[in-house]
């Protein structure tokens, strides 16, 4: 048995893969030192969950833990979300298509974000759910940042409209900028 398997063996799971410790320490707002140990622990703990079975089984808690560290203050956090949900979008790809309502308006918000590498990283996101996804139904919902108070938003929901459209020309699926801009 391995020191990983003792500690989950001893500690607990939450969402059915996680250390309930990573967890413990992710929520220690106080400790920023802790937490971002601990986020990388999550990371780490994601790439090495075996097949997708333990991950998408309690898909909709982790998500909503996901989201809200998204939304945290802590840089490094709030990036190495999204990170995550990135590569928890490769792990389960179209498993997570119930819960596009939830994900693309925060990532919506990130695309405003101060910071670029956080632009960057919700983008990389979004490319990643249109890959598993298609693209229509997060163009669809991301529709919603056209009209955004802020200008960063607009600009990148239409750069990935324009994106999208360019790689569907290529197969002949058309889709009508115009439309998606009025």
């Amino acid at each position: 048995m391995s020191d990983l398997d003792r500690f989950h063996a001893q500690e607990g799971l939450v969402f059915g893969f996680v250390p309930a410790q990573v967890v413990a320490d992710l929520k220690d707002i106080g400790n920023w030192k802790v937490r971002a140990c601990a986020i990388d622990a999550l990371h780490r703990t994601l790439l090495n969950a075996k097949g997708k079975g333990d991950v998408a089984r309690n898909l909709p808690e982790l998500l909503d833990f996901l989201m809200a560290l998204v939304g945290d203050p802590n840089f490094k956090i709030s990036l190495s979300s999204m990170q995550i949900i990135g590569d928890l979008v490769a792990k389960v790809g179209r498993e997570l298509s119930p819960f596009l309502g939830g994900l693309v308006p925060k990532l919506i918000e990130k695309l405003g974000d101060n910071k670029i590498m956080v632009r960057q990283a919700g983008i990389q996101v979004l490319r990643k759910l249109m890959a598993a996804l298609g693209p229509m139904p997060v163009l669809d919902m991301l529709a919603q940042g056209r009209r955004h108070g802020s200008w960063r938003v607009r600009e990148e929901v239409a750069i990935m409209h324009i994106m999208v459209r360019g790689e569907t020309m290529k197969s002949n699926k058309i889709v009508d900028l115009h439309e998606f801009i009025t």
